[in-house]
């Protein structure tokens, strides 16, 4: 309690001299942060105008972004009038749903566009009722799910309550909220399981239309403290208008994702046009009236002022039973120039296309500079896995403190799940299966030297090496979307690791002295452990088998380590359950207090949405 009285009181102290001795840039920074608030109603138009021009063999995109912008309404009517149930899955369902929602404020919806799009959301839900999960992820399409049909429900008893009444497969009113209040509840409490995920925007797709058109103010608010976290799990790692470090389930690296429109919506984070890859989700960002707090604004888009730190977030996924374990945890090294992160899953399969690590380095350019990663789904000869009715089991011990990793590719010791033959391990079909290491050829030329590689890119140096493999080799590979062509790293061993330095460029005298200086550094390789001292001086001892993993000979076990909540990192800080989250960046500060997790309070200083007209492309019937 003293150390803790004394760190407020230390922090006092330091935010009083910034404040006074920094008035005329926090000034600057109210300014341009009010921008950037203000600007989102004509980067909400800008969305929609991009999506209407972008999606024109999905009617239900298409003809929602058109009339969400008042434009071509007479072709936009005739889309949605046309839809049928076969075209359109829950992602569609839940744009027609919003469209409905809305349906009292935008007179350029037709009555019969409207019945059409009643009928077709009717029809779907009729038909999928009782179905688990769609695949999009297990979290995000159940939560899209019970918000569609808890929205659905509760527009239809307002409207035709003979849409829902006569079928027993929907569940009332009163138990979807009971589920949803539940779910928003355990998010409150203990986090997402898929932080910084790709599927992010479908998870932020259910929340903003809970916080737009339930009629429940718990759940609102809820979905709304939840729409908090999200971007406070984005934020600290936003990197260009792109999400770097790890991610527990990600889209694979031989393939770049697609750009992301929550940094261009939210942060503003964008200098050029609009992204031009959208879908269903974009529809839900672009017509919300959700403003995310400027604290996390600033955190996500002040990448050089924001300097260099760890990020440390932990995973807590459901058990059978409802109850809420932690998991697994995620490691990020933040610097002005670089991100090197990092996730291990604790008695969990990892799903084949998840990665233990990643490397995200600035390129100037803020797009493509996801570099350097371990591509899951290149374990594997060929497309997929033989097998996709299985999580597989290909593990990674992963050991990293800040821009230092080492990654070591184990083989599965898992059993298929539910065969009858568990006792037999089914890890024989990849024993001949190398792990592979993607690297963008905006890293190359990659240069050889002393055991080492080496590559650079901007104001960044990269060494790497196999360690612990006899057998590698190099081949090149044909991507698609941003990039022409990677190098691949094939590791052949099974017990094959890799050791990874990222450094600054501004602190060596040039590339070739750094390359000196890792050539010359201690690596030593023994039987139970590998020691490396860093260029920073930090000695290293990661263990090949039993043992702990030490920096400078004190164990490092984030897992155990009191600080690792569910946000810690120079920015953001809380734990799980009841304690708050806060996030403080000043003169900018967001509390999240959930002594009532069914009711969190949420308090913004200074809240520069507050003078911005509510819902500025479209007004949901209950909303102020």
């Amino acid at each position: 309690m003293r150390k803790r009285v004394f760190g407020i009181v230390l922090l006092a102290g330091v935010l009083a001299l910034m404040v006074s001795a920094h008035a005329a840039s926090a000034a600057e920074l109210l300014t341009d942060l009010r921008k950037i608030i203000e600007g989102f109603p004509q980067r909400q138009h800008d969305a929609l105008t991009t999506a209407a021009g972008s999606t024109t063999s999905a009617a239900p995109i298409e003809g929602a972004a058109l009339l969400f912008a008042g434009e071509q309404t007479a072709a936009a009517n005739q889309l949605i009038e046309n839809v049928t149930v076969d075209e359109c899955g829950l992602m569609e369902i839940s744009v027609l749903l919003r469209l409905a929602l809305a349906s009292g404020n935008l007179a350029s919806l037709t009555d019969s566009a409207r019945d059409n799009a009643i009928r077709v959301i009717s029809g779907f839900l009729t038909k999928h009722a009782g179905d688990p999960p769609l695949p999009l992820a297990p979290e995000s399409g159940e939560l899209l799910q019970l918000t569609t049909l808890y929205l659905w429900t509760q527009y239809a008893r307002q409207n035709d309550p003979s849409l829902v009444e006569s079928d027993t497969k929907f569940p009332s009113l009163s138990d979807q909220e009971t589920a949803l209040m539940q779910w928003l509840g355990q998010r409150v409490e203990f986090g997402f399981e898929e932080r910084g995920s790709a599927y992010a925007p479908h998870l932020a797709s259910a929340l903003l239309l809970l916080r737009d058109a339930a009629s429940s103010d718990a759940i609102r608010m809820q979905a709304e403290a939840c729409l908090d976290l999200l971007v406070a799990d984005l934020a600290p790692v936003y990197f260009g208008g792109l999400p770097a470090g790890p991610r527990l389930r990600s889209l694979e690296a031989i393939a770049p994702s697609q750009d992301d429109w929550i940094p261009f919506l939210w942060f503003g984070e964008q200098n050029e046009d609009p992204p031009q890859s959208v879908d269903a989700s974009t529809i839900h960002l672009a017509v919300s009236s959700y403003r995310p707090p400027a604290a996390l604004i600033r955190i996500a888009i002040e990448r050089e002022d924001r300097g260099s730190y760890e990020v440390k977030h932990r995973y807590f996924l459901p058990e059978t039973g409802g109850e809420s374990l932690h998991e697994g945890r995620s490691y990020a090294f933040v610097d002005p120039n670089f991100v090197l992160g990092s996730f291990v899953l604790h008695n969990q399969a990892v799903p084949w296309q998840s990665r233990p690590w990643d490397l995200m380095i600035w390129d100037g350019r803020g797009s493509n500079n996801r570099v350097f990663s371990f591509a899951g789904r290149q374990l594997f000869s060929g497309a997929r896995p033989p097998y996709t009715d299985e999580f597989f089991g290909w593990n990674a011990s992963v050991y990293q403190y800040r821009n230092v990793l080492y990654c070591r590719y184990l083989r599965s010791d898992r059993k298929r799940p539910g065969d009858p033959l568990s006792d037999l391990l089914w890890d024989r079909r990849y024993v001949q299966q190398p792990a592979r290491v993607w690297i963008s050829e905006t890293l190359n030329p990659v240069e050889e030297d002393g055991g080492w590689w080496f590559c650079r890119l901007g104001r960044v140096y990269v060494a790497f090496r196999p360690v612990q493999g006899r057998g590698f080799w190099w081949r090149s590979v044909e991507t698609e979307a941003r990039d022409s062509s990677a190098s691949i790293l094939t590791l052949q061993d099974l017990d094959s690791g890799l050791l990874i330095e990222v450094e600054q460029a501004d602190r060596f005298m040039s590339f070739d002295r750094f390359k000196q200086q890792v050539i010359a550094a201690p690596l030593i390789v023994e039987r139970d452990s590998i020691t490396f001292v860093s260029r920073r001086g930090d000695v290293f001892l990661f263990p090949l088998k039993e043992g702990e993993f030490l920096v400078n000979g004190r164990p490092v076990d984030p897992w155990r380590d009191p600080d690792y909540s569910l946000y810690s990192s120079k920015f953001i800080k809380g734990g799980v359950g009841e304690e708050p989250i806060e996030a403080e960046w000043p003169p900018f500060s967001l509390r999240i207090d959930r002594s009532d997790p069914a009711r969190p309070r949420r308090e913004i200083h200074p809240d520069l949405s507050a003078d911005q007209p509510d819902g500025e492309t479209v007004m949901f019937p209950h909303r102020p």
